[in-house]
């Protein structure tokens, strides 16, 4: 049984992400037991026994100290740690400390991503996740609009996915590494006609291994990643008044602004100009 032992400061200051219902619920329909966003101060220590829950933590500023049955490490900006389920573990503020963490669930899926030990690495895609947790958070404090939430968790599994696909067994890495490589591309050039084809030729996979691959790692089609990229790439743009949404559209590969917001509905949950407007004056 797990046992846990706290120690805050009362000038830290913590953001969860599962302070709603709807916050909540919608964490645990991607095997998410929570979350948040903090700036710690010391003195602020975590010490679990037996931890329940797998737990990713990224640092945005300051330091922290990870103690395991491994020697004392630092976590210093720019590093991330991995705690799989059942690992002892402290860790602390060593004064000011910031970071993004997760605590994903010991469900078939999380696990298999986990490594075997506590491990400290360089992550790729802090920036979004941290983009997309403060929408996330933005969202569960006003009016709670719960397909825009959901849509903003969705995003965040998939960018923790992509962030634990290096633990994976040497020749899972490559493959996954290849889809990864696939996925950046995508991302920095989503104007582009994709297509089943196309993308099977850039990732050198037949179609169908590639419908497959997509299937089993993501649990959704091909040109559905595609689709979520394109829409990871648009809510950026919205910010931006001077974009038209026929220009947005074009940018992130939609031959008329109807069919764009469709698609941008679809995987958020609301109309682009509604998103706009409900980010008006926070950006």
């Amino acid at each position: 049984m797990m046992k846990e032992i706290v120690l805050i400061s009362k000038r830290c200051r913590e953001r969860f992400f599962g302070h709603t219902a709807v916050g909540a619920r919608a964490l645990g329909r991607q095997g998410l037991a929570g979350g948040g966003l903090s700036e710690l101060h010391s003195p602020y220590s975590i010490s679990r026994t037996d931890s329940a829950t797998h737990l990713v933590l990224f640092t945005l500023a300051g330091e922290g100290c990870l103690e395991t049955p491994a020697p004392r490490r630092v976590l210093r900006p720019g590093t991330a740690c991995v705690l799989p389920a059942g690992q002892d573990h402290v860790y602390r503020a060593k004064h000011t400390w910031r970071l993004l963490w997760f605590h994903p669930r010991t469900t078939e899926f999380w696990t298999g991503l986990m490594p075997r030990t506590a491990t400290i690495f360089t992550p790729s895609w802090t920036k979004q996740l941290l983009a997309v947790s403060e929408e996330f958070l933005r969202e569960t404090s006003s009016r709670e609009h719960h397909e825009l939430i959901e849509g903003y968790v969705r995003l965040i599994a998939l960018l923790l996915q992509r962030e634990l696909s290096r633990f994976q067994p040497s020749g899972e890495v490559e493959r996954r590494q290849r889809l990864d490589r696939l996925w950046r591309e995508v991302s920095e050039n989503p104007a582009r006609p994709w297509s089943v084809p196309t993308l099977a030729l850039a990732a050198h996979l037949s179609r169908s291994h590639l419908q497959a691959r997509v299937r089993s790692i993501y649990a959704c089609g091909v040109m559905e990643m595609v689709t979520r990229l394109r829409m990871e790439r648009a809510t950026g743009l919205l910010l931006h008044r001077p974009f038209k949404l026929a220009d947005i559209a074009e940018r992130v590969g939609y031959d008329s602004p109807f069919s764009f917001s469709r698609a941008f509905k679809r995987i958020l949950g609301v109309a682009p100009e509604d998103y706009r407007r409900r980010r008006a004056g926070t950006w």
